[in-house]
């Protein structure tokens, strides 16, 4: 299964995973959880550069073997797809969708139990 991923991951000249939340429940040596992902691929087609970015939700199962967790299974649920072309800009940080932030536009949220 590596060595399928990693060529696939071969077919493009970035790759971006931006991991978000993730919840864990754990039972011995086996544990349940979900872990949410963007995720960006960036590829050369026909001398363009595109730019992939989907949404993704991982359902996985997890074994500790040796003292080490590993994933025994994954399901991925790919919520959303965006593609497009990149422009000729100068700025690769524009082209990437990469904006710059103000400490002005953060905004504190305080969790709320249920």
């Amino acid at each position: 299964m590596g060595d399928a991923f990693a060529g696939y991951l071969a077919n493009f000249e970035t790759v971006y995973h931006i991991n978000g939340q993730q919840t864990v429940e754990l039972n011995g040596d086996t544990a349940t959880g979900t872990a949410y992902c963007l995720v960006v691929l960036i590829a050369d087609e026909a001398g363009k550069k595109i730019k992939n970015t989907s949404g993704v939700t991982y359902h996985d199962e997890y074994v500790r073997r040796d003292g080490k967790w590993l994933i025994a299974k994954r399901t991925s649920n790919f919520a959303w797809r965006d593609r497009q072309e990149l422009g000729h800009s100068r700025d690769r940080r524009k082209d990437l969708g990469i904006g710059s932030c103000h400490p002005s536009d953060i905004r504190v949220v305080t969790p709320t139990r249920l």
